[in-house]
């Protein structure tokens, strides 16, 4: 595969110690996440229960991507303390899979100082910002990165390789777009026709049954989520691109013509990757609404693999401070990992735009009001929420409806749709709404 010229006690060093701004999360999990990452430890929470796969006592849901889901009803199975405990152990999962993700991705990064502004920029992402946690991004990171690594190896188990690609796919079903284009790396790489068969093999092993669930469960081999969030075929009339669709679409295509233009390691397995995870943002950004953070996982690893290759192609390498830029980058991260622990930072609010004002907070405003609400409303009542469900079902004692139906069924937009808005409140017992 290519060792580095460093040696495997600094890689190792450089993996681990990127890792350390998580640290800030445990001092309070409800300041970091995004309000969709309570999703999974509620609707785990409710299966361990015994309620099924529902957020809430009323409606039954696949709106969820299965593999983080399946990591999640593992930590609540072991989860020894209360309800909110689970988040620690879910943390720790995530902590395990962003070193991991680093320490696959390292093969790829041959240039020190690439290496470290790499492993800073991921870390930044994953550990500091924090938005990130509790969703599914560290799984679709680890695995995305696994399975580059397990692509570079000589010798290739194809029914192996065919589980792997399966990972990948219900890590989030939109990675279907680099799959496909590795699929394409492997065809031109002469891959025969029994290899081919095995890897189908091996594929399907695990998403013949994802598609079966959903289809007599629900209808449909696509889950809840994402036939509300599509729009395909069918682009909008305006297309409003987001700024992180433009810079990763930017970042993206000079990458790929980096790669065309200069010889590297893996260059070609590097290219088809990169056209994946192009085709999966352009599709998201013409067909998809209500894009997050936890979309661009691919595009964060080309970004990274990006800053690797041009210091690697600039021949910038600075082996004798390796370790000393390391620490100075770590302890640059946990100091924003401080600054949003104590402040209301957030990168779409008040860091690039001007929605909110930045400021002291010792606590994330929905909880507390949660907290109070606890008093207010009885315990397993139903409540529909506007917005923020995640964390109002997550820190409460009641049976939260959200607006959007993300984490619902087809039943809930029909009664949603052809009921009063009182009627549909009644019907179903909801005696309180949030808005």
């Amino acid at each position: 595969m290519g060792e580095d010229f460093l040696s495997k006690k600094n890689i190792f060093f450089n993996t681990l110690i990127f890792s350390v701004p998580a640290i800030f999360f445990l001092f309070n999990p409800s300041k970091f996440p995004a309000d969709d990452g309570f999703f999974y430890p509620q609707i785990a929470y409710h299966v361990i229960k015994g309620d099924g796969f529902t957020f809430n006592n009323l409606y039954d849901t696949n709106g969820f991507h299965p593999l983080w889901m399946m990591v999640c009803l593992i930590a609540e199975v072991i989860n020894w303390g209360n309800k909110q405990f689970v988040l620690y152990i879910l943390w720790f999962f995530q902590v395990v899979f962003f070193i991991g993700g680093l320490y696959f991705l390292g093969c790829f990064l041959k240039n020190s100082v690439g290496r470290i502004l790499s492993n800073s920029y991921l870390s930044l992402v994953f550990l500091s910002f924090g938005t990130l946690f509790l969703l599914e991004s560290h799984l679709d990171f680890f695995v995305i990165s696994f399975c580059l690594y397990y692509l570079a190896k000589e010798k290739i188990n194809y029914f192996y390789l065919g589980i792997i690609f399966s990972l990948v796919f219900l890590a989030r079903l939109d990675n279907v777009f680099i799959l496909f284009f590795l699929g394409i790396y492997l065809l031109v790489n002469k891959i025969s026709i029994r290899n081919i068969l095995t890897l189908i093999l091996g594929f399907f092993l695990l998403v013949i049954p994802y598609f079966l669930y959903n289809y007599f469960e629900f209808g449909s081999i696509v889950p809840i989520s994402g036939r509300i969030k599509s729009h395909f075929p069918n682009m909008p009339s305006y297309l409003e691109l987001l700024l992180w669709n433009k810079v990763f679409i930017i970042i993206n295509t000079f990458y790929l013509f980096l790669i065309i233009l200069k010889k590297t390691l893996f260059r070609r397995l590097k290219f088809f990757y990169g056209l994946g995870a192009l085709a999966q943002i352009v599709y998201n950004t013409l067909f998809q609404s209500q894009i997050g953070q936890w979309y661009y996982i691919a595009q964060i690893v080309v970004f990274a693999l990006l800053v690797s290759e041009i210091f690697n192609f600039l021949k910038f390498s600075q082996r004798r401070i390796f370790n000393v830029f390391s620490v100075c980058c770590v302890l640059l991260l946990c100091g924003v990992g401080y600054f949003k622990l104590t402040t209301s930072m957030s990168i779409a609010n008040n860091v690039i735009s001007s929605y909110t004002k930045l400021e002291k907070k010792d606590d994330d405003l929905v909880k507390k009001v949660t907290q109070d609400l606890n008093v207010l409303i009885s315990k397993n009542k139903r409540v529909f929420v506007y917005d923020f469900p995640g964390k109002f079902a997550f820190y409460s004692d009641f049976e939260v409806i959200p607006a959007d139906g993300l984490v619902a069924n087809k039943k809930y937009f029909n009664e949603i749709s052809n009921e009063k808005f009182s009627v549909f409140l009644k019907k179903n017992n909801i005696e309180n709404v949030v808005l």
